[in-house]
């Protein structure tokens, strides 16, 4: 008997609530665009939902600014996705979400990880930009090595052009 009151209930509010959406006009995309942002994407970026988060800001054209919601915990899980959602998504969106990628992993300074998702995106600006803005000497070399299997050969230090030259090959 309690289901079916509960039930009965639930139709009744169903009703009523349906009389009150139609006496109410629906809200236009741009005044849920701050709800989205400020709210549901944090919302689902703190509770480990990040699939979501992020096919919720490609639904609404907002996917940059997911890039503000990285950090080191969830960083990996939201690239990875990117990487995997890229596949799937036309021509021009692939390159937006490869870009988001790459961005993320700027943030944190994972290089050779944003390295692989701009040699993706076949920028060689931006394969330049990611190999100089790297600090680390050895990361760099790895990076260098790893273009020259791509067959890649950005603007760099005279160093990392022969290896990307494969003139190291021989010594290592």
């Amino acid at each position: 008997n309690e289901r079916l009151a509960a039930a009965e209930k639930a139709e009744e509010a169903k009703a009523e609530g349906t009389a009150e959406a139609d006496a109410a006009p629906l809200k236009k995309a741009e005044d849920l665009l701050p709800l989205i942002l400020e709210h549901m994407v944090p919302f689902f970026i703190s509770h480990n939902s990040e699939a979501e988060a992020i096919d919720l800001l490609m639904e609404v054209g907002q996917l940059d600014a997911l890039v503000a919601h990285v950090d080191k915990t969830n960083c990996k899980r939201i690239c990875l996705y990117l990487g995997q959602v890229a596949n799937y998504v036309p021509e021009p969106e692939d390159a937006q979400v490869l870009s988001v990628a790459v961005a993320a992993f700027r943030k944190l300074g994972q290089y050779p990880e944003a390295l692989k998702m701009a040699v993706r995106l076949q920028q060689e600006p931006l394969i330049e930009e990611i190999l100089g803005a790297c600090e680390d000497p050895l990361i760099k070399k790895q990076m260098a090595y790893f273009l020259a299997r791509q067959g890649l050969r950005p603007e760099a230090e005279e160093e990392l052009e022969r290896i990307m030259d494969g003139a190291h090959l021989t010594e290592h």
